[in-house]
């Protein structure tokens, strides 16, 4: 994921097998389960976005490191690549 803007993500997605010797029901079934879990992150994180967006939304705090590190890591790089986005009209 790389941020593309306040309101836009650029998504990269991709899947890595090892083992030649793999069944392909075995490919297929990993690659239907990741296809599944896209679609349904998708869903999620759109509604999500909608209800950042809203304007009854109010921010709370993240969850400590050790529970949210990669979401704050996530805000974080977020604070510090699109400080001029957050401030434009």
């Amino acid at each position: 994921m790389q941020p593309a803007g306040t309101d836009r993500v650029r998504v990269k997605l991709g899947l890595i097998f090892y083992g030649d010797d793999w069944p392909s029901a075995t490919v297929d079934r990993a690659v239907q389960l990741f296809k599944d879990t896209m679609a349904e992150d998708k869903t999620v994180l759109n509604e999500l976005q909608r209800g950042v967006r809203s304007r009854h939304y109010l921010p709370g705090p993240l969850a400590g490191p050790d529970h949210e590190g990669p979401v704050l890591d996530f805000f974080r790089y977020l604070a510090r690549h699109l400080p001029a986005l957050a401030t434009a009209p």
